[in-house]
């Protein structure tokens, strides 16, 4: 990605369904979750985006302890299904 933060150009979609796996590891206590919570759905949001009508699903991997693990896991679920 440039310097502006544009996203690159999106190629044309494509019927083969993706699969995206976010690895996720971090602290158990967390300063400001809203803040992190916003920064996650910014990130799926991009990449949504760069995706476009390409059905496309997220796995994420984590042990899923307490904190940064189980938040990014709740905001992945809470968005809705990609055809």
């Amino acid at each position: 990605m440039n310097r502006d933060q544009s996203l690159p150009a999106r190629p044309a979609p494509i019927d083969i369904p993706v699969s995206i796996c976010i690895g996720v590891t971090g602290h158990r206590k967390l300063v400001n979750t809203e803040l992190i919570r916003h920064s996650v759905d910014l990130v799926l949001g991009r990449l949504d985006a760069m995706l476009g009508a390409t059905p496309h699903c997220y796995t994420v991997l984590s042990p899923l302890a307490e904190g940064a693990d189980r938040l990014v896991a709740q905001q992945v679920l809470a968005r809705p299904a990609q055809a």
